[in-house]
């Protein structure tokens, strides 16, 4: 295949994408209007349809407390990290030191 036929078939490529995708847009547009008009004329609340996918989605998003957790390790200044979590800048320095954390281990008794 010579090299403007390939860049010719990626510009036909690209041409077919674009109009499938004003077709999917114009699909869409006029799917949500018949459904507006559906809900407007049996008067539907939107607490009365079921969105699964929207509420897993949103339930997916919702954090939930899992309480606090007590420091595990003390920093040379006083500083508390859990041990969980993304590691504090103290404890990236002490590891950069070639220290071992477990010096810095509050005691539990």
């Amino acid at each position: 295949m010579i090299d403007s036929e390939f860049k010719q078939n990626l510009q036909d490529i690209a041409d077919k994408e674009t109009d499938l995708e004003q077709q999917r847009l114009l699909l869409h547009s006029k799917g949500v209007r018949t459904i507006q008009e559906i809900v407007d004329r049996l008067g539907i609340r939107p607490e009365e349809i079921r969105w699964p996918s929207l509420r897993s989605t949103l339930e997916s998003r919702v954090r939930r407390n899992r309480g606090i957790v007590k420091p595990k390790y003390r920093g040379p200044d006083g500083e508390l990290w859990s041990g969980r979590g993304r590691k504090p800048h103290w404890v990236l320095s002490v590891l950069d030191n070639g220290e071992d954390l477990d010096n810095y281990l509050i005691s539990r008794d």
